[in-house]
């Protein structure tokens, strides 16, 4: 059984509200070259909402470093309220909250010793809105 995105939305003018992932525990680096995500809204997606999208990690056996927690494409019917990524325990990280058609965005740990995120960081982008 091989392993990608854990939630991949492709219906069209859906909507979630509080939507909860862990990210796989016992993964290999070769998890975050994949650019697998917790949630990922599908490029032929135009309309969907997403409230509360929260995506954890806790890798046990290795340092991975995905590259983000949320992916979603960058159009005016895609709406992300207050996405957000934690770091439980364990190894590795996410690297940035969401990557929204190629634009990554929101660092989520502010240093090696996993001090808390900020759940959004830098300038809304494009028509992603943070409420």
């Amino acid at each position: 059984v091989g392993v990608s995105a854990q939630c991949v939305w492709k219906g069209e003018r859906g909507s979630t509200t509080f939507f909860q992932c862990e990210l796989p525990y016992d993964v290999d680096i070769d998890y975050a070259h994949d650019q697998f995500t917790g949630y990922h809204v599908h490029e032929s997606v135009e309309k969907h909402t997403a409230r509360g999208v929260g995506v954890y990690t806790n890798f046990q056996c290795y340092d991975v470093d995905v590259q983000a927690g949320i992916q979603a494409p960058s159009k005016a019917g895609i709406i992300l309220h207050n996405p957000f990524t934690k770091f439980l325990d364990s190894k590795g990280s996410i690297q940035n909250v969401v990557n929204q058609g190629g634009a990554l965005v929101g660092d989520t740990c502010d240093d090696k010793n996993r001090s808390p995120q900020r759940p959004w960081t830098g300038e809304k982008r494009a028509v992603i809105e943070i409420v």
